[in-house]
């Protein structure tokens, strides 16, 4: 049995709640098809600058019901500390100026990459 093989199993008897930001994009939504399969509760946030509804729509498809059910989506920006508020998975924000800045420097390297 591999380590991820016992983090499911884990996840399977202790569900958790979880936040995914960029839950629209690519990796977000795979994110999310995993955490939903596993039982998992998760609340997504996208502002839906590079991510996509259909993303979100293929979830749906992959998922039951049930596990739908477990998801809430925030259309919203992960830098406006008002759309974060919104969301108990969210509000850990501690310091939303150092979230800001690491998320806006994040943003930074990607726009070098391109």
């Amino acid at each position: 049995m591999t380590r991820y093989d016992d983090v499911k199993r884990q996840l399977k008897r202790a569900p958790r709640t979880w936040a995914i930001s960029g839950a629209a994009g690519f990796i977000g939504s795979n994110l999310l098809e995993t955490l939903l399969k596993l039982d998992q509760r998760v609340t997504g946030l996208d502002n839906f600058a590079t991510g996509h509804e259909r993303n979100l729509d293929e979830v749906k498809r992959l998922v039951e019901p049930a596990q739908w059910a477990r998801f809430d989506f925030i259309e919203g920006d992960v830098c406006a500390i008002v759309d974060c508020a919104h969301s108990k998975p969210f509000q850990w924000v501690a310091d939303p100026d150092k979230i800001i800045a690491v998320v806006r420097r994040g943003h930074q390297v990607l726009d070098s990459i391109h």
